[in-house]
């Protein structure tokens, strides 16, 4: 899937890219919030030592800097959605209409969780052919 770039973005990447020498997939700016999803194995390269990177990013964006690893595997992608917490499991089906869906174990009952579910909803059928995002 091609992902479109504004000015903003763009912008937002060139000094991500720069200040840390990760290569960025996608930047999704919010008004207090920069998303940055990383190419896969640079999410470390991206926080850097002690998260200075992330520090330094703040300090000159002055919104809050959030970074998420790529996978190719929707089922990985989702769990690295969901770090620090760990989802229970996950598998792909497709019904026989061709709707692909996500099933995902997650954890329940917790705030965090039930944020990072509405952000896997969001990102997973961005990047990936499904069409929905289940959770049990």
């Amino acid at each position: 899937m091609k992902i479109k770039f504004n000015t903003d973005s763009m912008a937002y990447i060139a000094l991500f890219e720069s200040s840390t020498g990760a290569h960025v997939k996608d930047c999704l700016v919010e008004e207090h919030k920069l998303l940055f999803v990383v190419e896969e194995g640079h999410a470390g390269l991206a926080i850097g030592k002690n998260g200075t990177n992330v520090k330094k990013l703040q300090n000159a964006t002055t919104k809050q800097i959030e970074i998420l690893e790529f996978s190719k595997d929707p089922v990985k992608f989702a769990a690295n959605v969901f770090r620090p917490l760990n989802i229970r499991g996950g598998y792909i089906s497709e019904r026989s209409d061709g709707v692909r869906i996500l099933h995902i174990t997650a954890p329940k009952n917790r705030m965090l969780a039930r944020v990072k579910i509405k952000k896997v909803k969001s990102l997973v059928p961005k990047y990936f052919k499904i069409d929905v995002v289940e959770f049990s």
